[in-house]
């Protein structure tokens, strides 16, 4: 006899199962929904940018010294290039500032450029 009351008592913990699990979508299923949706899209970020920053596992024993080397002669160079260049710049900045400076005389009414401003009439509008 209580062999053939357990498919019964399976059958109800069963469908109480079903009935809460119905209750709880219906209840809050949008908001479950958002959530799921929220939590693989932050998933999918969260991997793309560990993808992105972690870097290939390299044997220090398997990178030749000579490259490592030649690589580090080529980038000192590229830097020394670009350094010249900066202060070939530079001069050139200082250059055209001196000879602005030396040209310019606030007296003569030249170097004002499109400057033009004159105070108003001290007088009254004429409105009235």
């Amino acid at each position: 006899m209580a062999a053939g009351m357990r498919p019964e008592v399976e059958e109800e913990g069963a469908h109480s199962l079903l009935e809460t699990v119905g209750s709880l979508l219906s209840d809050y299923g949008w908001y479950i929904l958002f959530s799921l949706i929220v939590v693989y899209l932050l998933v999918q970020k969260l991997a793309k940018s560990y993808r992105g920053t972690r870097r290939p596992c390299v044997d220090t024993a398997a990178i030749e010294p000579d490259a490592v080397v030649k690589r580090q002669e080529a980038l000192l160079a590229a830097r020394l290039r670009m350094q010249e260049e900066l202060n070939a710049q530079a001069e050139k900045f200082k250059e055209k500032q001196k000879k602005q400076l030396s040209c310019y005389n606030p007296l003569s009414g030249e170097g004002g450029g499109t400057c033009s401003w004159r105070p108003g009439r001290r007088g009254p509008s004429a409105g009235g």
